[in-house]
């Protein structure tokens, strides 16, 4: 399970997993534990989740679902307090998004994301307004092997590690980062 303690926005601590149920009720792979008993946020998920980030006091979740209940999501949903609520969606919804974090005032995923700026399923995006942007220039390679997994900051640069040997033009070995549009392989 990966679990996440969000503080003044949901009390309590979230967790993000594979699971359909915890202790005796039904979560749909997520739930929040309040100190004395778990519950659930909405009607969870159809599918895994796999990440939580907070910006500017909203909770978005990421993962391989499609669908809250009857709202359909596209792999990542926001909560209003009350129920998930789309992000994106159309031809703009990403496939799939392994992780999700907030960093410097944007949410930015890893997984196959559909970017709206023309360079096709990118592996690392930005949410923008109008749906997610890759975050390097040029279209991705679909051919290359570059499947980051998960994403963080350091020292003001975007760090993503998973399953490769390269980031597009650069020698990586499971870890890359970026500055602005440039990728470094580390």
């Amino acid at each position: 399970c990966l679990i996440h303690p969000l503080l003044n926005l949901v009390p309590g601590l979230i967790a993000v997993c594979y699971f359909t149920s915890i202790c005796v009720f039904s979560a749909n792979y997520y739930a929040r534990w309040n100190g004395t008993a778990w519950s659930a946020m909405g009607a969870g998920f159809n599918r895994t989740a796999r990440s939580a980030a907070v910006l500017n006091n909203v909770l978005y979740v990421s993962g391989g679902f499609s669908a809250s209940g009857n709202t359909e999501l596209a792999s990542i949903g926001r909560w209003d307090g009350t129920a998930w609520q789309p992000v994106v969606s159309g031809g703009n919804a990403p496939r799939s998004i392994n992780r999700i974090a907030a960093i410097n005032g944007s949410i930015y995923a890893t997984g196959l994301i559909a970017a709206g700026n023309g360079a096709g399923f990118v592996p690392v995006a930005r949410l923008a307004a109008d749906g997610w942007r890759s975050i390097a220039e040029g279209p991705s390679d679909q051919s290359s092997v570059f499947a980051p997994f998960d994403i963080g900051v350091y020292d003001g640069q975007i760090y993503v590690s998973g399953l490769f040997r390269t980031a597009p033009g650069e020698s990586a070995t499971e870890i890359a980062s970026w500055t602005g549009p440039t990728r470094r392989g580390l």
